[in-house]
């Protein structure tokens, strides 16, 4: 029996780093380079590594790994599908200001529920609202996606683009899956410089980015 994630960890595997994302605690971690091959075997077949590996050891005194042993928690990401475009349809030119206060409104609303209840709260409670969406039909969906994303686009009067992909993406999504269209939060890490983005994707579209940019990370974590 293999060794298991701990619970509300998220990991990504760029080959010469592997990075973390505790979600509980809202950070970022790595490990040791060195420690990677166990860190792999772990998760497939412990019989491939020696009971005594001293970065097994470690792993687990971190943490990061729960020994064998005992039935680990259910996990069921959700699966990463590589963008291939972007939203190309154009955003409405004009939009009620009732949806671009509603997406400002959104945008504080994401923001203070990170500060109050933290990030993991606030991605469980997206993905219960994905789950509960009432899908409407294609063309009521590529209008709704044009209208909310014109009215962020407004939005940015009042809440500056610059270092808010999360809380604008997290926003997006909310007002998406209230409108009862699809769409996914990803968020995506490089290790060597380490940055982190969020972007929004609908099926192999991505929504709120340009597909060079966001080709640039590799996804940790989709809800």
């Amino acid at each position: 029996m293999a060794h298991y994630l701990r619970t509300n960890l998220h990991y990504c595997d760029t080959g010469a780093h592997i990075v973390f994302l505790d979600a509980v605690a809202g950070r970022y971690f790595s490990i040791p380079p060195s420690w990677n091959d166990s860190f792999r075997a772990c998760l497939t077949d412990d019989a491939l590594i020696e009971r005594t590996d001293f970065a097994v050891s470690k792993l687990v005194a971190a943490g990061i790994l729960c020994p064998p042993g005992h039935e680990g928690p259910a996990r069921d990401p959700m699966p990463f599908v590589a963008p291939t475009e972007i939203w190309s349809d154009e955003a409405d030119r004009f939009v009620r200001f009732s949806t671009v206060l509603r997406a400002f409104w959104h945008q504080i609303r994401v923001a203070s529920d990170l500060k109050k209840h933290g990030f993991q709260k606030v991605i469980r409670d997206l993905d219960r609202r994905r789950k509960n969406t009432s899908r409407v039909d294609a063309i009521d969906v590529a209008s709704q996606i044009n209208r909310l994303r014109a009215a962020l686009t407004f939005a940015e009067f009042a809440i500056s683009r610059a270092d808010n992909c999360l809380i604008r993406s997290i926003a997006l999504v909310r007002m998406l899956h209230a409108a009862g269209a699809d769409g996914n939060l990803v968020i995506g890490v490089t290790a060597s410089p380490f940055s982190a983005h969020a972007w929004v994707q609908c099926g192999t579209k991505v929504l709120n980015d340009s597909l060079d940019h966001v080709r640039i990370f590799s996804p940790i974590l989709v809800v």
